[in-house]
């Protein structure tokens, strides 16, 4: 086997990171309550988090590259590029798939449903949702009235 190049240890650094922060981020407790609890935003921001984690869960990056902002779309296929011969959204999630082993699948999708809207604080055009259990934060961004992941990797709050 060839030794990979440093830059492409590092995309396969970050696609581990990419994952482990998912992983990470689901789930857990009642969190803080929200500027808008029970809003239809924080709904529908906290929906867009759950099919985007859902995606992940069945392995579809279609459906997962759908919930990306477009921003979103291109750093991530420029950290996690090495992971695909023809980088697009798709594959650089299906390489990041690649990376999930049974039991973190079995993690994410014990914690999926925990996540309720007052883990959500809307700001105008931006949501955070809290991962109380990391105590990582996913941002989302809503462009044409519609909510998406702005950022892939949950930041810590």
């Amino acid at each position: 086997m060839t030794p990979l190049p440093c830059t492409a240890m590092k995309r396969v650094a970050v696609s581990g990171a990419l994952l482990v922060a998912l992983l990470a981020g689901c789930g857990g407790g009642s969190g803080a309550a929200d500027t808008t609890a029970g809003g239809g935003e924080a709904s529908a921001a906290l929906g867009a988090t759950l099919a985007y984690q859902s995606a992940f869960l069945d392995g579809d990056a279609a459906a997962a590259c759908a919930l990306l902002t477009g921003k979103a779309k291109r750093d991530l296929i420029a950290e996690v590029a090495v992971l695909a011969e023809r980088p697009t959204c798709e594959s650089s999630l299906e390489g990041v798939f690649g990376l999930a082993g049974p039991d973190d699948l079995a993690k994410i999708r014990h914690s999926h449903e925990e996540l309720k809207p007052s883990d959500v604080n809307v700001q105008g055009h931006t949501a955070t949702v809290h991962l109380p259990q990391s105590g990582n934060d996913l941002e989302l961004e809503r462009v044409d009235g519609h909510w998406y992941v702005a950022d892939p990797t949950p930041a810590k709050g």
